[in-house]
């Protein structure tokens, strides 16, 4: 049915992996949920600019940055920026979901952890 459907058309959403073909994938499943405003990053350095300039509605972030991973972002925005901006959902996304990885997050203030296909 049409209104169990999510819909982010109204949505802008960061996504920042240090991987091309990974922020492929992530802005196709995303296009899939009607977002038309899509902001790439290739590191969370670069993606901490970006939000210093402006806001978003919807953080995906992969948790292996090699510059600053998913938590050190997820606490900087937690933690150094305005409301409602450190309020903004995270998605933090890794290649293994470990009970600790997933409490690592958690006690950062990730919304969700979910692994890659």
């Amino acid at each position: 049915m049409a209104e169990d459907r999510i819909n982010l058309e109204q949505s802008t959403v960061l996504l920042v992996d240090d991987t091309p073909q990974a922020l492929d994938m992530l802005g196709s499943i995303f296009q899939g949920f009607g977002v038309k405003e899509q902001i790439k990053r290739p590191s969370a350095v670069e993606a901490v600019k970006l939000l210093q300039q402006r806001p978003v509605d919807l953080i995906v972030i992969d948790c292996g940055d090699p510059e600053m991973d998913g938590y050190a972002f997820t606490r900087w925005l937690r933690r150094e920026t305005p409301a409602p901006m450190r309020y903004t959902p995270v998605i933090l996304v890794t290649g293994h979901a470990s009970q600790s990885k997933v409490q690592e997050g958690r006690d950062c203030g990730v919304s969700f952890v979910i692994t890659k296909p």
